[in-house]
C-alpha cells in the first residue's frame, strides 16, 4: 500500500484524515483520526491548542459558523505507513458516503451585475474594499483519481501550503495557499499581509493592486500594535509567485507580550482585508448581502496544531471534490476603481491554479 492508497481507504471507510506540506519543504504529513466524529469548535474561546491534530475553520468562524478539529491519532511522514494504522483500517467496513448535491455556478452576467453594485456602494463611502467571491464548477472525468491530483499539487505547488482534508459530513477539500494567517512557536509569531494579483507574465503592479496591498499592511500592523507585541519586524512588500499569478506580500514577525494572547490575536486577524475587505464590519455585511455562494472553508483558515503551537494558513486556491464535479472557489478585492470585466478575468486567472489539476478548460 502506498500513501495515496491510504487516503483512498480512509475516504472509503469514512475516516477523518488530513495531509499537508509546508511551503518550500519536501516532507508531507498524513494524520488520521480513529473516531468518525470530529470535534466541533464553536468559537475562538473553544479552540484548544494543547492537542495534536489539524484545525479547519470556515470563513464565518467567529460569526456563527463552527470549525472542526481532526485529532492526530495516527501520524505518517513521507512514504512509510505504520502497521498499526493499516491494521486499524483493515478492521473497518467500507461505508456508503453521503452523496452531496452538485453545486450550481454563478454566471458571468450575474457576477458583473453584483460587482457593479458593490463598486457603486464603495464609491458612496460604505467601505474601502470588499472581497467578492464566486465558485466555478468543473466536471470530472469518469473514475477521477483525487488522491493522484493531490500528489500532483504537492509536486507542482512548491511555494504554497498544500493540503488535503476529509471531514465526514463536510466532504473532501484540497488546495494550495500562499497566505500565512498566523504562526506561533512559543512566544514568537509570524503573519503576512498578502494582496494584489497579476499574471506572472507581467512585471509592473497597478496602482489599484498597490493600494490593496497597502490596506492589508496597515490593518495587520494596527492589530499587532494593539496587542503590544515586542520586537516587531516588517519585511516587504515583495512580489511572490503563486502558480500562474503573483501577489504582493509583506512579512511580519514579533514576540507576544502576554501568555495566552495568541488566540485573541488570531481572532482579531481573521478575516483579514485580503479575504473580507476594509473596514471589516462593513465589508462583511456587504459580502453577506451580495455574494450568492456559501464560502464554507474557502477563505477560512486551517493548519496543524501541536503542543500549544500552530501554523494557520488562509484557505485560498481551494476546492471541494464531489462525486462528479469539483467546486473551485475564487475571489478578488473590489475597490472604487475596479473594472468588473477585469475582476472577472482575475477570477479566471486564479482558477487556473486548482483548475489545472481537475482538467478545467
Amino acid at each position: 500500500m502506498n500513501w495515496t492508497d491510504l487516503l483512498h481507504i480512509c475516504h472509503e471507510k469514512n475516516v477523518p484524515f488530513f495531509s499537508y506540506r509546508f511551503p518550500s519543504s519536501s516532507k508531507f504529513v498524513v494524520g488520521v483520526q480513529r473516531a468518525s466524529d470530529v470535534e466541533v469548535v464553536v468559537g475562538f474561546k473553544s479552540l484548544k491548542l494543547n492537542q495534536k491534530g489539524f484545525f479547519v475553520a470556515p470563513f464565518l468562524f467567529g460569526d456563527g459558523a463552527s470549525a472542526y478539529f481532526i485529532k492526530e491519532d495516527f501520524r505518517m511522514e513521507g512514504e512509510k505507513i505504520s502497521e498499526d494504522l493499516t491494521t486499524y483500517l483493515s478492521s473497518l467496513p467500507n461505508q456508503s458516503l453521503h452523496n452531496y448535491a452538485s453545486p450550481s455556478m454563478m454566471q458571468k452576467a450575474d457576477y458583473l451585475e453584483r460587482v457593479n453594485r458593490l463598486i457603486e456602494t464603495i464609491r458612496n463611502g460604505k467601505a474601502g474594499k470588499v472581497v467578492f467571491s464566486r465558485n466555478i464548477v468543473a466536471s470530472l472525468v469518469k473514475d477521477f483519481d483525487w488522491a493522484a491530483a493531490y500528489r500532483n499539487i504537492l509536486e507542482e505547488c512548491s511555494n504554497a501550503f498544500v493540503y488535503c482534508v476529509y471531514l465526514p459530513n463536510q466532504g473532501l477539500w484540497m488546495g494550495a495557499t500562499p497566505e500565512l494567517l498566523l504562526r506561533k512557536n512559543d512566544d514568537r509569531i509570524e503573519t503576512v499581509a498578502l494582496a494584489g494579483t497579476m499574471s506572472s507574465s507581467l512585471s509592473t503592479w497597478s496602482a489599484k493592486n498597490s493600494e490593496e496591498q497597502a490596506m492589508v499592511v496597515r490593518y495587520v500592523e494596527d492589530v499587532l500594535q494593539a496587542f503590544n507585541v515586542r520586537n516587531m519586524q516588517k519585511n516587504g512588500p515583495i512580489s511572490v509567485s503563486a502558480g500562474n499569478v503573483c501577489h504582493l506580500k509583506t512579512i511580519f514577525s514579533a514576540l507576544l507580550s502576554e501568555e495566552g494572547a495568541a488566540i485573541p490575536l488570531l481572532a482579531a486577524l481573521h478575516p483579514t482585508p485580503a479575504v473580507c475587505g476594509y473596514p471589516k464590519d462593513s465589508a462583511m455585511q456587504l459580502i453577506k448581502a451580495t455574494e450568492s455562494i456559501d464560502r464554507s472553508f474557502y477563505s477560512g483558515f486551517l493548519g496543524p496544531v501541536a503542543d500549544g503551537d500552530f501554523d494557520f494558513y488562509v484557505n485560498l486556491r481551494s476546492m471541494r471534490l464531489y462525486a462528479d464535479v469539483a467546486e473551485l472557489f475564487v475571489g478578488g478585492g473590489i475597490m472604487k476603481d475596479s473594472e468588473p470585466e477585469d475582476e472577472w478575468n482575475e477570477t479566471l486567472l486564479k482558477s487556473k491554479t486548482m483548475g489545472y489539476f481537475v482538467g478545467l478548460k
